[in-house]
């Protein structure tokens, strides 16, 4: 797969007005993997569509890409992994798929959210990002 390719992005976000309690450092975090993701299983070419949806209490991110897919392992390390699994960061020598996602997820978790990623064969990807927008509350220490 080339290092840049030629791909579109549009984008889509419902009427209304998006307001919320987030840490946009992580939101941008979590966009730029998905994006790269996107963009790195796409073919030449493509289209990556990315949608916005507001619901009262959260917001719904979806990017959907008309590429290859994920490889069946990692979709099922998305799925299956506990959370805050340890992992080995690979050597220089070693490429390790979907560290970004696996990662997103993670943080998507802070915001009391979810990263759900579906594929159909030859289709293409769905990543679907969701966030709670409402004021978390947090213990305070004495």
């Amino acid at each position: 797969m080339a290092a840049y390719q030629s791909v579109s992005i549009s984008y889509e976000e419902s009427a209304e007005l998006l307001t919320g309690y987030v840490d946009i450092d992580i939101i941008k975090t979590i966009l730029t993997n998905i994006l790269s993701s996107a963009v790195k299983n796409s073919f030449e070419g493509s289209s990556i569509e990315v949608k916005v949806i507001s619901a009262p209490s959260s917001v719904t991110i979806a990017v959907e890409d008309a590429g290859v897919g994920l490889e069946n392992e990692l979709l099922e390390k998305l799925a299956i992994l506990p959370p805050m699994q340890p992992c080995i960061i690979p050597s220089d020598e070693e490429r390790l798929p979907g560290l970004g996602l696996l990662l997103s997820r993670e943080l998507a978790g802070l915001h009391q959210g979810f990263l759900k990623v579906t594929q159909e064969e030859g289709k293409g990807t769905i990543y679907s990002l969701n966030i709670n927008t409402e004021p978390v509350e947090t213990e305070e220490e004495d």
